[in-house]
């Protein structure tokens, strides 16, 4: 794509100083302490998972699984969740910036 300052003016007429990123993320975040893993194989066991990069105190959490446990401490898992709509651009205008938008 063209640079987003040559097919944009202001109201006086002159171009202003704007870029913009596009990009694709097909899932929501990992809460923090957690990271985001994906499985993809060629016979459709394809999942995505929210995984914690520690040891955590081992106790209830709503949605999560255990994955491994030593004594006290566990390693969770949960389901990630897909974004409905995953192509976003990040924009920029003088140099501030707008924000990431999704469509």
């Amino acid at each position: 794509m063209p640079d987003l300052s040559s097919c944009t003016i202001e109201s006086d007429g002159e171009k202003f100083n704007g870029r913009y990123q596009l990009g694709f993320e097909e899932y929501y975040p990992c809460e923090d302490g957690f990271e985001l893993k994906i499985k993809y194989e060629s016979e459709g066991d394809n999942w995505a998972r929210c995984v914690s990069k520690n040891y955590l105190s081992c106790s209830y959490r709503e949605g999560a699984q255990i994955i491994r446990r030593d004594e006290n401490l566990c390693y969770y898992y949960y389901t990630a969740k897909s974004r409905p709509k995953p192509n976003y651009v990040k924009m920029w205008v003088d140099g501030q910036y707008l924000g990431q938008f999704y469509w």
